[in-house]
């Protein structure tokens, strides 16, 4: 077990080696490295937002959706974030436009929730 120190520098390592790995596109390990981050610190958001971001970009929606969904409070303090944008096409990807369009909401200028539903709708895998 780590402690201390060690776990920190364990973590940092992970994040490291995920960031690199969703860099090259090689979703599988960015997710693995990102869960072993997740494993060490459970209650980092930042963490959680980014193994959900890796989900999502290897298509695994629903379990991304979840892990953004516990890193949203980042968005919400006002910390520039891509977590909501992720988690709203996430959304959209499982045909959720509710929970997207809660989302962009609670994220953004009421104004612009049209427009980036729109965006994200662009970006969708053909179905």
């Amino acid at each position: 077990i780590l402690q201390g120190n060690s776990a920190a520098a364990a973590k940092a390592r992970h994040l490291r080696e995920g960031h690199k790995a969703l860099g090259e596109r090689r979703f599988a390990s960015a997710i693995a490295s990102y869960r072993a981050a997740a494993a060490i610190d459970g209650n980092d958001r930042a963490v959680r937002g980014l193994l959900g971001q890796a989900l999502v970009a290897a298509g695994e929606y629903k379990e991304g959706a979840a892990a953004l969904e516990l890193a949203l409070p980042l968005a919400l303090t006002g910390e520039k974030t891509a977590i909501p944008d992720t988690l709203a096409y996430a959304y959209l990807a499982l045909g959720d436009e509710t929970n997207a369009r809660r989302v962009l909401q609670m994220t953004g200028p009421p104004s612009a929730v049209a427009s980036r539903l729109e965006r994200l709708r662009k970006q969708l895998p053909p179905r």
